[in-house]
């Protein structure tokens, strides 16, 4: 017996479009993907992920790495700056 009243449901099942995608190339869409997990774990902030993904140019290997060095190297940067004297043995 089947239920005449269900409504059928598009969904990803019938697969993602280009618009449900950061990108459209599926490796940058994946990879913006995957960093944006670490966002979770703390282990990057919505701030600088959503700066660095702004100025990411659509399928260009080379802005990719460009961009998220910067934000590595401005990352880094803070933390030498903000660093507790108390764990280099000041007082």
């Amino acid at each position: 017996m089947t239920n005449a009243t269900a409504i059928p449901v598009a969904g990803r099942a019938q697969g993602a479009g280009p618009r449900d995608r950061l990108f459209t190339k599926p490796t940058f869409h994946f990879e913006t993907l995957r960093n944006a997990r670490c966002i979770v774990s703390n282990c990057d902030n919505l701030g600088e992920f959503l700066a660095t993904t702004k100025v990411l140019d659509e399928g260009d290997a080379q802005s990719w790495y460009t961009a998220w060095k910067a934000t590595a190297d401005l990352a880094l940067a803070l933390a030498e700056r903000t660093q507790d004297s108390l764990e280099e043995g000041g007082t």
